[in-house]
């Protein structure tokens, strides 16, 4: 009996080397060689004092969508504006710049002045005639023709009047309420910024005669 001899042994060939890749970028996604694994959740960071982030009800969002919080507006009562701030405020501020003569306050004074009192009926002294007069010279000509109208009445007033008191400051019972423009309009972002302040007052010198004139 002849012995069988056994199949040859046929050896498999050696593996392929892998091709080298490099380490993945942190948190990218993508490895240097081309493939892709998932990318790792953004965590917070871990302050170093307390050793670990917040909890996560503790985290809040510096932006909420949709949600504006602004101050409580306030309605004047005497010329029927509602802004976020009150008219007394606003015409502080608008002194301030005044007093400064720079442009285009210092010149608009007057006119500035004459508008808050007759809109506002505890600031307005008895008679509104001369300053109604100094809103209309100041619509129909201009800043300047209203500046010699204010310093004309001044004069007039220093001869006339030298050491008299001066005129005690009362409710009127004529004054008009809701008028079309008002100082809040010409203070627009609260800070009377200076273009188109002269066309602002303008306006809210106009309306203040219209509302004048319609109970008078």
């Amino acid at each position: 009996m002849s012995e069988t001899s056994a199949p040859a042994r046929r050896d498999r060939p050696a593996p392929r080397p892998l091709p080298h890749r490099l380490p993945a970028e942190p948190n990218s996604g993508i490895l240097a060689g081309g493939g892709f694994v998932s990318p790792a959740p953004n965590r917070p960071r871990q302050n170093a004092r307390q050793g670990a982030p917040p909890p996560a009800h503790e985290i809040r969002s510096p932006v909420v969508s949709g949600v504006r919080h602004t101050a409580p507006m306030v309605t004047c009562p005497e010329c029927g504006t509602t802004s976020e701030v009150p008219c007394a405020t606003l015409f502080n501020r608008l002194l301030a710049l005044d007093h400064s003569r720079a442009e285009p306050w210092g010149p608009l004074h007057g006119v500035a002045v004459a508008c808050y009192r007759l809109q506002h009926g505890s600031q307005l002294p008895e008679g509104s005639d001369v300053l109604l007069g100094l809103l209309r010279v100041f619509v129909d000509e201009g800043a300047a023709a209203a500046h010699r109208f204010a310093e004309g009445r001044r004069r007039a007033n220093s001869h006339r009047n030298r050491g008299a008191a001066r005129p005690a400051y009362a409710p009127t019972t004529v004054s008009p309420n809701g008028f079309r423009v008002t100082l809040a309009d010409v203070a627009a972002d609260g800070t009377f910024p200076a273009s188109g302040y002269e066309r602002r007052v303008r306006d809210w010198a106009d309306a203040t005669i219209t509302a004048w004139d319609a109970v008078r």
